[in-house]
């Protein structure tokens, strides 16, 4: 069976509910369906890369937000938004 990233992150999320403060749940849902997912979500574990991962850090510490491209298709650019904040990126990277 294969898993994608959304898939693991979402039965990840799930577990940890009853372990975390509710705030701190919040949070961590809260940073991956905004930025983790959205950006790497599609990419099935196994696969998943290093590159990607700086990808997604390094474009999001410099630009933030994401939205989906003009052409149609389901990339997604981190090109719109300010800056995440360091703790942001720190929460994300913990996750």
């Amino acid at each position: 069976m294969t898993t994608t990233v959304r898939e693991y992150l979402e039965s990840w999320l799930a577990a940890v509910r009853v372990t975390l403060e509710q705030t701190a749940w919040t949070n961590y849902r809260t940073v991956l369906r905004s930025y983790v997912i959205p950006w790497i979500g599609h990419a099935l574990l196994t696969e998943l890369s290093e590159d990607d991962v700086s990808g997604l850090y390094g474009s999001c510490s410099r630009h933030g937000g994401h939205r989906r491209c003009g052409g149609g298709c389901d990339r997604l650019e981190c090109t719109d938004g300010r800056p995440l904040s360091k703790t942001t990126v720190r929460l994300a990277w913990r996750a």
